[in-house]
Order: structure tokens, then sequence, then C-alpha cells
């Protein structure tokens, strides 16, 4: 999607890019800001990528957080 909307942005085509970008940034503020570190490992391991577990002094994500990003 990041590389879409860089794609769209170079074509010229300013409201699809927005409009793009609007749908990604609630994601992408989960993942940064509110849930962090634990939820950025806890995304790649859902896309088949090693996450991992978060390092002390940090928590993995619980069952209710996941399924929150899980529904992005």
């Amino acid at each position: 999607m990041c590389i879409r909307i860089f794609e769209l942005s170079n074509e010229g085509k300013q409201s699809q890019a927005k409009d793009l970008y609007n749908k990604i940034t609630p994601l992408a503020k989960a993942l940064t800001s509110t849930y962090g570190i634990p939820a950025i490992k806890a995304a790649f391991d859902l896309l088949g990528f090693y996450g991992g577990p978060p390092r002390m002094p940090l928590l993995p994500i619980d069952k209710k957080q996941l399924q929150e990003i899980r529904n992005f």
C-alpha cells in the first residue's frame, strides 16, 4: 500500500493517494502509537514473517489486542 501511495503521488493522482493513505493510517497508529513494538512483531507473525516475542521489559500483546490488529 505504501508503494502504491508513492506511485499515485508520482502520477499526480493526489486524491487517490490521499484516500489510500487515509485507509492505512488507523493501522499505522495502532501499531506504533497504541500498542508499540509488541504489536509490530505480532503483525509480522500474522503476515507469515517472524516477528517473535518482544524483549523484556515489553510484554506480548494480549488476544484482544491481537484480534484488533487482525481486523485491520
